[in-house]
């Protein structure tokens, strides 16, 4: 296992969704608590905005991404390698629709917001719709690619879309302005999408100790979190 160095630092740059997954709170940790830079990286993160998937690609090698996002690389010919999962997120957030739609069936027809069609959040909210019997598909439900939460939310206010899954905190938001909540409660057992490291095969053979130290540093941090006094 390679240990912490004092040797210069070896750049690269990760790439992660914008406002989504909480395995993404790592990136963050690691950085303000200088573990990239305890292991010899110097680790550029780059925010992948709007509606797209992150894209592994030469510039940037490595990815904190939902595996989802990965499978969808992969199936175009990407060639990636998943090193790290470092979350399992289960099924949650609050399924909200525009005023005048107050019971689920009202959704067939109509359009739901997402990220990107077929990955993290498609697959939460694909869930949470069969979880009030409906189909996309037999429902002519349209899941319309918006971005990211933010994006989703404000997308959601405006009208162009009318229904979308939102976090708890946006949907008292929402439900304050007269928004209705068709769904808050899930069995606890549904895993939705998981989370975690991504990386080129290219990179991972050409720097296979860069590709290390990332992820120790990123189980360093995963540790800091979970300590009772952080």
């Amino acid at each position: 296992m390679a240990r912490p160095t004092n040797t210069p630092q070896s750049k690269v740059n990760i790439i992660y969704a914008e406002a989504t997954g909480s395995f993404i709170v790592l990136l963050a940790v690691a950085e303000r608590q200088g573990f990239f830079k305890k292991y010899g990286v110097d680790a550029q993160t780059i925010a992948a905005r709007g509606a797209v998937v992150p894209r592994l690609t030469t510039e940037t090698p490595i990815g904190m991404i939902g595996e989802p996002a990965a499978l969808l690389q992969a199936a175009e010919g990407a060639d990636l390698r998943i090193v790290a999962s470092f979350s399992e997120i289960n099924l949650s957030g609050h399924l909200v629709a525009r005023p005048e739609i107050q019971k689920p069936e009202g959704l067939r027809g109509k359009r739901v917001g997402v990220r990107v069609v077929g990955a993290g959040i498609w697959i939460s909210t694909i869930l949470a719709l069969e979880q009030l019997g409906l189909d996309a598909q037999r429902d002519a439900i349209t899941t319309v690619p918006v971005g990211s939460p933010v994006q989703i939310l404000r997308a959601l206010e405006e009208g162009t879309i009318d229904a979308a899954l939102v976090s708890a905190r946006q949907s008292r938001e929402l439900e304050a302005k007269g928004f209705s909540v068709l769904l808050k409660d899930y069995p606890t057992d549904i895993t939705s999408f998981g989370g975690g490291m991504m990386v080129t095969t290219s990179y991972l053979l050409a720097h296979p100790d860069i590709v290390e130290n990332v992820v120790l540093a990123l189980i360093e941090a995963l540790a800091f979190t979970l300590a009772e006094k952080n």
